[in-house]
C-alpha cells in the first residue's frame, strides 16, 4: 500500500484506489528515490531496473568473483586450511562444501557462502554483502513489495470487494485449524531402530574435532614404498575413516606430503578426501563416512622432494 499520508499529501482514502490526478498529485510533491527498485505514476506500479541489473550481475558473475577471493592469493590456502578456519571462527562447513563453491557453475547455498568466506577471513560486514548480493540474485529487488500496491480493482462494487476478503479470511482460518489440529496430534510411537550412526560425525569432518578418536585404529597400512607409511585409520563409533602419511626421512621443509581417501566404487566423487601439506612430516585426510558397509574405503599417498615426487605403488583398501 502507498506510504501514510504526510502533512500536504493528497488525503488517500484506505480502502479505495485513488485516482489518476490524486496520484500524481502526491508523486508531485513526494521526493522522488533513485535507488533503484519500484516507483508509482498513472494509479498503477513501474518497476524500475535495479542495481544488480545496472552492472549486470549474474550467477556467473557472483560464482566467479567468489572464486578469485581465493585464485588470486599468491598462495591459495588448501581446503583442509580453509576447513579449520571457518570450524575456529565457529562455522561448520565441509571440504566438499567448499570444493562445490569452486567447481560447480550453480548459485551456491548461503551456508556455503557463508563457511566459503569465513574460511578465507572475510570479515562479517564484507560477509554480509556477499550474502546481500546472492539474495539479489534469487529474488530480485521490489518484487517481493509489488503486491503492497494492489487494491480494488476500478469499477468493482465495494461490497463483492469487501465479501472477498471475508472468503479469504475464513478460508485462511479453515487451513489455520487444520494446521494447529494437526501438529497438536501426536505422532504413533515406533519403536528404536538399532541401526548404527555415525556419532555426529560427517564426510569432511576433521577427525579431530569429532568423537571417532576414542575407538580409532589402524585398518590396515603399508611401508612398501621405503620412503613413507601409509595408513587407514577407522572408527566403528562412527563408522568413518581417515587417511594418513608419516615420512621416513627427516627432510619436511621445503618439501611436502600427499594423502588421500576415496570410495573405491567412486574415487573421483565428492565424497573424496585429499590433504596436501608443506613442511610436515606427516599428515592426514579429513573423514569420509561409510554409510554402505559392502563400499570398501582406499587410499593413496606420496611424498615429495625438491623434484622428486614418489608415490604408493597402489592402495590400500579396507
Amino acid at each position: 500500500m502507498p506510504p501514510a499520508v504526510r502533512p500536504g499529501h493528497p488525503e488517500l482514502h484506505p480502502f479505495s484506489r485513488p485516482s489518476t490526478r490524486e496520484m500524481e498529485e502526491w508523486i508531485a510533491i513526494t521526493p522522488h528515490w533513485s535507488g533503484g527498485g519500484e516507483s508509482v505514476a498513472g494509479g498503477g506500479v513501474v518497476k524500475q531496473e535495479s542495481d544488480r541489473q545496472d552492472r549486470g550481475d549474474s550467477v556467473d558473475r557472483f560464482v566467479g568473483d567468489l572464486r578469485r577471493l581465493r585464485d588470486d592469493r599468491e598462495v591459495p590456502p588448501t581446503w583442509d586450511a580453509m576447513v579449520h578456519r571457518a570450524r575456529m571462527n565457529g562455522v561448520r562447513v565441509s571440504k566438499s562444501t567448499l570444493h562445490k563453491v569452486a567447481k560447480l557453475e550453480a548459485l551456491p547455498s548461503e551456508l556455503a557462502v557463508r563457511g566459503y568466506l569465513t574460511a578465507l577471513g572475510v570479515d562479517h560486514a564484507e560477509i554480509e554483502r556477499w550474502v546481500a548480493r546472492r539474495t539479489a540474485l534469487v529474488t530480485p529487488p521490489g518484487e517481493q513489495n509489488a503486491a503492497e500496491f494492489t487494491s480494488r480493482p476500478p469499477g468493482q462494487p465495494r461490497w463483492r470487494w469487501w465479501a472477498a476478503v471475508a472468503v479469504t479470511l475464513l478460508i485462511t482460518n479453515v487451513v489455520t485449524g487444520f494446521v494447529v489440529h494437526r501438529v497438536s496430534t501426536p505422532e504413533p510411537v515406533t519403536a528404536p531402530t538399532t541401526k548404527p550412526t555415525s556419532a555426529s560425525a560427517a564426510t569432511g569432518d576433521n577427525p579431530l574435532d569429532t568423537p571417532c578418536l576414542d575407538d580409532a585404529k589402524v585398518a590396515t597400512s603399508t611401508n612398501k614404498n621405503p620412503e613413507f607409511l601409509l595408513e587407514i585409520v577407522f572408527s566403528v563409533r562412527c563408522r568413518a575413516a581417515w587417511a594418513r602419511i608419516t615420512r621416513a626421512d627427516d627432510s619436511p621443509l621445503g618439501n611436502h606430503v600427499e594423502v588421500a581417501i576415496y570410495r573405491r566404487s567412486d574415487p573421483h566423487g565428492d565424497t573424496r578426501q585429499e590433504a596436501v601439506e608443506p613442511d610436515v612430516k606427516s599428515a592426514f585426510t579429513t573423514l569420509i563416512v561409510r554409510a554402505d558397509p559392502t563400499d570398501r574405503l582406499c587410499a593413496i599417498g606420496a611424498v615429495v622432494t625438491r623434484d622428486d615426487r614418489s608415490a604408493a605403488a597402489e592402495p590400500i583398501c579396507v
